[in-house]
């Protein structure tokens, strides 16, 4: 069994040592992916995560939300 057969066992990873292109191909299934393949994969989860957590904070009965976020596919490169 590896580390992350269980996707809920560790989750005090400190956000900057998490998201690396490293920690995802330590997942079952992401070994293959490149660092730039891994990079746009992990910019797609924050992406993700903003809109879950945003769309958490507000109600069903609004007609159209705007969801702010630096999108960290454009910051790769700096």
């Amino acid at each position: 069994m590896t580390e992350h057969d269980n996707n809920y066992e560790d989750t005090s990873v400190s956000q900057s040592e998490a998201h690396t292109p490293e920690w995802l191909r330590s997942f079952k299934g992401c070994e293959h992916y490149s660092d730039d393949e891994a990079l746009e994969i992990l910019g797609s989860l924050d992406i993700m995560a903003h809109i879950l957590l945003f769309a958490g904070e507000h109600t069903s009965d609004q007609k159209t939300i705007v969801i702010p976020f630096e999108n960290p596919i454009n910051k790769k490169a700096a």
